[in-house]
């Protein structure tokens, strides 16, 4: 007597894990990763070499009047740029949740760098465009430059939550294994980088405002890379 009733006799192949989702968001978002890197390069250039926090009212007011359209330019991209920097922090979170094992956190660490980041990006965009708006209609100095110091502070701390979300992925890749560990000691670069360039709150010398330029580059240059990885991963 015979039945119809299929008995697996490999049980390890029932639980065998699915092969990882492939889906078309990761290459948008890697493909936004490398629009937003060209698109701060692009406003770097535009907006050339800015005041410090030590200069007067009177320089603040002439680097404006002699830059306003490029510098108009260069606000109007980097508030564009903050679209494809989304994308580019929701795809790298999205990959780093799919491969993480349980309770390592470290896609939420990179998310909440990510969002902090981001927060200081949208301050400093706002009071840069103040700025750029109100330096001829009777501001005080004072006031102007209060400004202009909040707008220059905000770059260091900007910069330290870009680090730390390069850091945390750069400890996820080392803990998984899943991206080669050049591109981890990138990450890691990134992040000393960016604590090294905190010094620009408290000094004012040109070594201090060397180190907050250090991590930009690098930044980049890590952002680039991870954009090709998402694309190719998806």
């Amino acid at each position: 007597m015979t039945t119809d009733i299929d008995i697996n006799l490999n049980p390890a192949q029932e639980r065998a894990p699915a092969p990882p989702e492939r889906s078309g968001f990761g290459r948008v978002a890697g493909v936004s990763g490398i629009v937003f890197a060209a698109a701060i390069i692009v406003s770097q250039i535009l907006v050339g070499g800015m005041p410090g926090a030590g200069d007067d009212a009177g320089a603040l007011r002439e680097y404006f009047e002699d830059n306003r359209g490029p510098h108009q330019v260069g606000l109007v991209v980097v508030g564009l740029a903050i679209v494809p920097l989304i994308l580019f922090a929701a795809g790298l979170v999205r990959s780093h949740r799919r491969t993480e094992r349980d309770g390592d956190g470290w896609s939420t660490a990179i998310g909440a760098f990510f969002v902090y980041a981001a927060a200081i990006y949208t301050v400093g965009l706002i009071i840069d465009a103040g700025l750029l708006m109100s330096y001829d209609s009777g501001v005080g100095d004072e006031l102007l430059l209060t400004l202009w110091d909040v707008n220059v502070a905000a770059t260091p701390m900007m910069i330290l939550g870009f680090g730390g979300a390069a850091t945390a992925v750069a400890v996820g890749v080392f803990t998984q294994r899943t991206r080669p560990a050049w591109y981890g000691v990138l990450g890691l670069v990134g992040g000393i980088s960016s604590i090294l360039s905190i010094g620009t709150l408290v000094s004012d010398a040109d070594a201090a405002a060397g180190l907050g330029f250090v991590m930009l580059p690098v930044f980049m240059l890590w952002v680039i890379a991870t954009g090709v990885f998402l694309y190719r991963e998806a």
